[in-house]
């Protein structure tokens, strides 16, 4: 739900208040892009066309809906998050219960721990359902 994206992304940039969080670009986020942490990037195609006009990222947000995309995005923007930069996303279930979700999630882990070493993983069931709030900083 792209309401509960924007409330996420929100309580993220109250929490995270030196440097700059970027998210993907979203239509529904319009009203809080008068955040000063917050910053819309485009989807990436190229990291070095990215770093001739900007700079290396603090903070990088993904809320995906679907996972299978999560792996390639995030190697997507590894080389433009600075180190000891923070990646946080999102991982969704389909059901919290369901044994493959959690070791999907798993072999998602164990193919970032050479770049990105785990922070915090965070159970949003309470909030969102079916998702979980992966925080990890890039090693």
């Amino acid at each position: 739900n792209d309401e509960f994206s924007k409330i996420t992304l929100e309580h993220i940039s109250k929490i995270i208040t030196d440097g700059k969080i970027y998210h993907l670009e979203n239509n529904n986020y319009k009203k809080i892009l008068d955040m000063k942490n917050i910053e819309t990037m485009q989807l990436l195609k190229n990291p070095v066309d990215f770093l001739k006009n900007n700079k290396m990222l603090d903070t990088l947000y993904l809320d995906l809906k679907q996972n299978e995309n999560i792996l390639e995005m995030i190697k997507n923007y590894e080389p433009i998050l600075k180190q000891k930069g923070f990646l946080l996303f999102l991982y969704n279930f389909q059901s919290i219960e369901n044994q493959n979700n959690k070791k999907e999630l798993q072999i998602l882990l164990n193919k970032l721990k050479d770049t990105f070493e785990m922070v915090q993983e965070i159970n949003l069931t309470d909030f969102f359902k079916s998702s979980f709030m992966i925080i990890m900083t890039k090693i």
